[in-house]
């Protein structure tokens, strides 16, 4: 636009006043136009859109009470502009204690945005044995004897069950005592057994006798040992302890043959007075017949020793195993330990009392 003026003194009145008005509007005009900007660098399909998915928080137990190492997946961004960082507090791997604790993730994007989460994980105390004194009663298969009647506490059943037991519960005190006296008749025991309850006071009482009554006069003894062990359930009974019957360990035949032959029938016999009794009972014939101990995994009975009545290490092991099956399922959470196929026959157990602490000199 051209603009022309003239010296005030040569312009007219007139004419001054348009001269100004066309150039009030020529400013004006000028001044309404805005200089294009640059292109945003914002990607408009990414802002707003990040997004945090938590994973689900996992769960463990701790087998001491103590925090324990935990981890977890990383959660999962959704939408925003790389990069992205995600960083969550605790972290994966991060020893957590005993209860609920609050994970938070946050993420942030290439943009600034930032989105969070948060999950709980969870970690269980360990598991307790609702009976934690048990008294192991019998004769010489209870003591542990292996060869020429000297007897390995540390190998028996009570020992090994003993250990299985303070591993598996390590926060609390698991009494198991040995009161197994190599030689002992069944028919012979109640009196002992009245004094043990009364020494030890557990709350649980494993019977496993009659052995030494089937080697008299080639199994005569087996209805005065059953009258024993139908004594001896009443005493446990009596001291307000759950009795846990046992069958007792098959005989090699080529050792003693009549001996032998008179165990099936007398296992026989105590399945029954268990069933009868409703107590819990552990099949130890079986335990030593079949699986690893069959004949079929070598040798005559592999899992006896060389005289053919006490059994192995081995032996011993398996028994422990049975046992400390049968404590986990009556006085654990059945959920917490899972056992396979064992020598456990389902009997209704009888209800169990607790009763208070005792001492005992001998203790696996």
């Amino acid at each position: 636009m051209r603009l022309r003026c003239f010296p005030l003194s040569f312009v007219p009145v007139r004419r001054l006043a348009v001269c100004v008005s066309i150039a009030v509007a020529a400013a004006c005009a000028e001044s309404s136009l805005v200089p294009p900007t640059a292109p945003s660098p914002l990607n408009p399909h990414k802002i707003g859109v990040l997004g945090l998915d938590c994973p689900v928080g996992p769960g463990m137990q701790s087998p001491d009470g103590r925090p324990i190492p935990i981890h977890y997946p990383p959660p999962t961004v959704r939408g925003g502009e790389a990069p992205v960082a995600v960083t969550c507090d605790p972290a994966s791997g991060t020893r957590f204690p005993v209860g609920g604790t609050r994970v938070t993730c946050t993420a942030r994007d290439g943009l600034g945005q930032e989105a969070a989460c948060s999950f709980v994980v969870q970690v269980q105390p360990p598991t307790t044995l609702g009976a934690t004194r048990i008294l192991a009663f019998g004769d010489s298969l209870t003591a542990g004897v292996l060869l020429r009647a000297v007897a390995s506490p540390e190998h028996s059943y009570p020992g090994q069950l003993a250990r299985r037991l303070r591993s598996a519960y390590p926060t609390q005190t698991i009494h198991v005592f040995n009161e197994g006296l190599p030689g002992e008749r069944a028919a012979e025991a109640p009196p002992r057994l009245r004094a043990a309850l009364a020494q030890h006071r557990p709350e649980v009482v494993l019977l496993m006798e009659g052995t030494n009554d089937l080697a008299l006069a080639a199994g005569a003894g087996a209805d005065a040992a059953l009258e024993a062990l139908d004594r001896m359930l009443q005493l446990t009974r009596e001291a307000g302890a759950a009795p846990v019957l046992a069958t007792v360990p098959p005989v090699r035949a080529s050792m003693a043959p009549a001996h032998a032959a008179s165990v099936p029938d007398f296992n026989r016999r105590v399945r029954s007075l268990a069933a009868a009794q409703g107590v819990a009972l552990v099949d130890v014939q079986r335990i030593i017949t079949r699986g690893r101990c069959s004949t079929a995994s070598g040798g005559s009975l592999p899992c006896l020793g060389p005289d053919g009545i006490h059994p192995t290490v081995e032996g011993y092991g398996l028994m422990a195993d049975a046992f400390f099956d049968l404590i986990v399922r009556r006085y654990d959470d059945p959920a917490a330990a899972q056992a396979g196929p064992s020598a456990l026959v389902p009997v209704a157990p009888a209800p169990v009392a607790a009763v208070g602490a005792g001492g005992g000199p001998r203790e696996d």
